[in-house]
Order: C-alpha cells, then sequence, then structure tokens
C-alpha cells in the first residue's frame, strides 16, 4: 500500500478550505489577547513554535510592512496572506510548519500536542506547543537531587 497523499494547501492559487481553517485556528492560539491581530509578542511566540527561536529584526520589519496593519500588527488575514506566499513558493515549509504547530498530514491536530502556557505571552493564554518542546522545558524544570 503506498503513502496516503497529502491535502493540496492551494486550490485555484488560494489557499485550500482545510488550510484556512487550521491557519485561523493558529491565528487564534497565538492571539493571547483575544484582540484579534498579533503583536510582535505574539507574532515571535508563534515563530518560536515553528523555528525554535524567535523571528529576525529584518523578518518582523517586511512582514509589518507588507501585512501588517498601519498599527504594525498582524491580522488573521495577514496571516493567511503570509503562509499563502511561503506556500505558494516553498510549500515544503508550510508543511514544516504546520507539523510544528501540532497538524497531522492530513491537516488534523494531533492529540499529543498538549495546551501549555507561553512564557513570551500572558501566563493565562495558553498556546499549544508541540510534545518534543513540552518534554524539554519539563526536563529543563526538573530540580536536581
Amino acid at each position: 500500500m503506498g503513502k496516503k497523499r497529502r491535502p493540496a494547501l492551494l486550490t485555484d492559487d488560494r489557499p485550500s478550505p482545510e488550510l484556512e481553517r487550521v491557519l485561523f485556528e493558529v491565528f487564534d492560539r497565538f492571539d493571547a489577547d483575544e484582540d484579534g491581530r498579533w503583536s510582535v509578542a505574539e507574532m515571535q511566540e508563534f515563530a518560536r513554535v515553528c523555528n525554535g527561536k524567535p523571528f529576525e529584526e529584518k523578518e518582523c520589519e517586511k512582514i509589518r510592512e507588507y501585512l501588517a496593519s498601519a498599527d504594525g500588527l498582524l491580522s488573521a488575514d495577514g496571516v493567511l496572506q503570509m503562509f499563502h506566499g511561503q506556500t505558494r513558493s516553498r510549500p515544503s515549509d508550510t508543511w514544516t510548519d504546520l507539523l510544528a504547530l501540532g497538524y497531522d498530514d492530513e491537516l488534523a491536530r494531533r492529540a499529543d500536542t498538549p495546551v501549555v502556557p507561553a512564557p513570551a505571552l500572558q501566563p493565562s493564554s495558553p498556546v499549544e506547543m508541540p510534545a518534543a518542546a513540552v518534554k524539554a522545558k519539563a526536563t529543563q524544570a526538573k530540580p536536581a537531587q
């Protein structure tokens, strides 16, 4: 039996309905203050989960220049545009991000993606992180014996 094909991320050069659903979920997970826009801190927490490190200032400037609203914050539509551009040129990078964000090859959220507080955001606003990141944090937090 052959490997199951991943769903298309683009349909008619637009994000597929499945990808849109996932991206709106992702946007909501990182919108810690629930104001409908990502601040720099929220955008950087998203980058840390996807890439293991925050965006460099040059990347932040580019995102804000092309996708942010007049106040410099990123809307859900901006996130959709950001992923659309990435997916058009580098679909494998989009899949890497989606896997890091806790989605599987069928764009379903993996059951092993726990909810943990994001240290850079409001402590009461949970975001989900891959199990490996949670395990690494737990290992660091163990007291010496």
